[in-house]
């Protein structure tokens, strides 16, 4: 419930907030018991170091499973291939994205001369859509009409220069495209209040304990 105040897409669109949490799980940003998610700040701060394409493309190839190191960035680097091979201006139905994706499988394959494929259990067709779905759910692909587009603001840069808002009833705004590493510090000191384009926090003694 708290959740889906915080995140009020969440209510709505609540397959993207789990396919969200569970990429960050399997990246051990954060960690689940019982009736929390508990961020790992050390993590978060190495993770801060990425580009902010790289941890989008990070958290996708996260959620397709828990896997070593290596072959989270082989498949990074494979969504970022497939994201790149499609044209910005266009328009992509869904038996398009998959001969995309397969061929792009296939030809990852042949190159890397891995005996095993990237994605295990992955090869047939249905499974392929479920992974390229995941991209739609993650926003990496917008509906336009009957068809799909490449979401070309995944690539979008942060600034640290982005001001961080602070009212004197110790609320929080952080604007869009703020740098996540400039205000890491001090989100142990704040509980979210709600997060949409912008984010609002609220500094409490109970968070700074």
């Amino acid at each position: 419930k708290q959740l889906t105040t915080v995140f009020q897409e969440a209510a709505s669109e609540p397959r993207g907030f789990e396919l969200l949490a569970e990429g960050l799980q399997n990246l051990g940003l954060l960690l689940r018991n019982e009736t929390q998610l508990i961020p790992q700040q050390e993590r978060w701060e190495t993770f801060c170091n990425y580009a902010p394409p790289d941890r989008k493309l990070y958290i996708a190839a996260a959620v397709c499973g828990h896997t070593r190191r290596e072959t989270l960035q082989l498949r990074a680097q494979f969504f970022a291939d497939f994201l790149n091979a499609l044209q910005p201006e266009g328009c992509y139905t869904d038996e398009t994205l998959l001969r995309f994706f397969d061929f792009l499988l296939k030809k990852q394959l042949f190159e890397s001369g891995r005996d095993s494929p990237l994605f295990p259990g992955m090869q047939s067709s249905e499974a392929q859509l479920t992974l390229i779905n995941y991209l739609k759910v993650l926003k990496l692909l917008l509906p336009a009409e009957q068809c799909w587009q490449v979401n070309t603001g995944y690539a979008s840069r942060e600034t640290a220069a982005q001001p961080v808002i602070a009212a004197p009833s110790f609320e929080v705004t952080v604007l869009p495209y703020t740098a996540i590493a400039s205000i890491l510090p001090i989100l142990s000191c704040m509980e979210p209040v709600s997060v949409l384009t912008t984010a609002r926090f609220s500094i409490t003694r109970a968070a700074c304990m």
